[in-house]
């Protein structure tokens, strides 16, 4: 997922060759392009093991770098994270 990004293919077209190749969802569902963000937003990737990311009292998130052999380099996900923030809609709809 993380070299098609790189590569300038759209999340749904990711999540399309995803599902024409018969590789499940984590959830064993078709691939959506919401799943696909999912995936490409999650640093787990990176061997970074992060908690408490949405702590209600506030407290800063728990990061643990190296918690696992990392599937993807710091920087290409860092490369993958700025593509889908350029791609993003800059406004929201009402």
């Amino acid at each position: 997922m993380f070299r098609m990004a790189l590569e300038g293919k759209r999340s749904l077209d990711t999540a399309k060759i995803l599902n024409v190749e018969g590789i499940d969802s984590p959830n064993g569902k078709r691939w959506l392009k919401t799943s696909v963000r999912r995936v490409l937003g999650n640093e787990v990737y990176t061997g970074a093991l992060v908690w408490r990311i949405r702590a209600k009292d506030g407290a800063p998130p728990v990061r643990v770098q190296d918690a696992f052999p990392a599937l993807v380099s710091i920087q290409d996900f860092g490369r993958v994270t700025n593509i889908m923030h350029s791609k993003s809609l800059k406004t929201v709809h009402p």
